[in-house]
């Protein structure tokens, strides 16, 4: 599947394997640069330019949280050359343009800022997931066993804690 997907004629098969493979790189199985790599080579044979741009956000959301910086530079340049090279793309221009209308819409100018700080981010800011350590999980844990007050705070911790796992085990992942 991992070589196939951009051969398959149907957009929902497409679709359906593209959401396995997404998931692949969630749950660890898959390191974000060979994600990378298989949408790179994915992307001048895709016919669906909603589809693609869906894709390029995916990738974007999971370099940003599963991948060590070394990684997410190079996620990011292989996906730049793959998109500099199709023929009459321009990469990310309305996508681009869209955000900077939304945040000229924001009224308040500490909320403004923040967006802003989001929108020029390369992703490796404290919105993402960076400083993951075993002994942060430690914590976590710690604080799990403890026996929180509010049950749903405890659950939310635990949910986050999964997230955090995984996040160190893609970022030990070795390409295949």
């Amino acid at each position: 599947m991992l070589s196939s997907v951009s051969g398959l004629s149907d957009l929902a098969a497409r679709a359906v394997c593209w959401n396995a493979v997404i998931d692949m790189v969630r749950q660890a199985e898959l390191p974000v640069t060979a994600f990378a790599a298989m949408l790179a080579a994915a992307m001048r044979s895709e016919p669906s330019r909603p589809a693609l741009d869906a894709l390029r956000d995916q990738a974007e959301w999971l370099t940003a949280r599963f991948a060590t910086p070394d990684e997410a530079t190079e996620a990011r340049t292989l996906l730049d050359a793959a998109a500099a090279a199709i023929p009459g793309r321009t990469p990310d221009a309305e996508r681009r343009w869209a955000a900077l209308r939304r945040l000229a819409a924001i009224p308040d100018a500490t909320h403004k800022e923040a967006a802003w700080r989001l929108l020029t981010s390369d992703g490796t800011g404290p919105e993402t997931v960076t400083a993951v350590t075993a002994e942060f999980l430690t914590r976590i844990d710690e604080f799990i066993s403890a026996g929180a007050a509010d049950p749903g705070l405890a659950r939310i911790v635990r949910d986050h804690r999964d997230t955090a796992e995984r996040v160190l085990r893609a970022r030990a992942l070795k390409p295949h």
